[in-house]
């Protein structure tokens, strides 16, 4: 019997958004698209990302919503690993990225934050899964796979649907697949990291 050692836990749920806030989302951040005329290095044949221009969108009063549930999320996600009790995620920037026809965003990891988030905005079958790399990638490397062995071994896609919340240590790489769609994929992303949670106030 194969048993799975250290499992890294990712935490996946599917948000419940106003149409008029996803509206005002999605409407904002084709506006600023529309402003950006090279790809991000990480974004290619054709993607594009805010993460030069505007990286700070949880502190934009349209986005508020949104960041709101993230937190609830990120929270559970947090006593879920086992982190301290006396730190509470907190959000530490975030920005947008768009992906048309036949774009992609490269492998990476966010190294140096404790968490990483994505949001789908905007996402149809196909319009390229978010796909994550086994982080013993390089212990691996002299195992004589199958292509079928690697698929498993190596690389693990999370299923991605509209409207997901992923959350995932920041230490794990990952890309996503090409947008093989004529429908655009947006995603909202973000670093977390911690603060100290507040103490209680007591009265007597």
């Amino acid at each position: 019997m194969l048993s799975p050692l250290f499992a890294i836990k990712i935490y996946k749920e599917s948000l419940a958004l106003d149409d008029s806030i996803q509206s005002a989302m999605r409407e904002y951040l084709l506006n600023v698209f529309d402003k950006i005329s090279t790809s991000h290095c990480l974004e290619k044949d054709g993607g594009k990302s805010t993460h030069q221009l505007a990286r700070e969108l949880h502190n934009n009063e349209i986005f508020q919503p949104l960041c709101n549930l993230i937190f609830n999320h990120a929270s559970n996600y947090w006593n879920e690993l086992g982190l301290s009790y006396f730190l509470e995620p907190k959000i530490v920037s975030m920005w947008a990225n768009l992906h048309t026809n036949g774009s992609w965003t490269d492998v990476h990891s966010h190294l140096g934050h404790t968490l990483v988030g994505c949001y789908y905005l905007d996402y149809t079958e196909n319009s390229g899964d978010l796909i994550f790399l086994n982080p013993l990638e390089y212990h691996y490397h002299s195992f004589p796979f199958s292509e079928e062995g690697k698929d498993l071994c190596m690389e693990y896609p999370a299923g991605i649907r509209q409207h997901d919340l992923v959350l995932f240590p920041g230490f794990l790489k990952h890309r996503t697949n090409t947008n093989n769609t004529t429908i655009s994929r947006i995603s909202i992303n973000f670093n977390i990291d911690f603060q100290a949670i507040p103490p209680v106030e007591y009265t007597f």
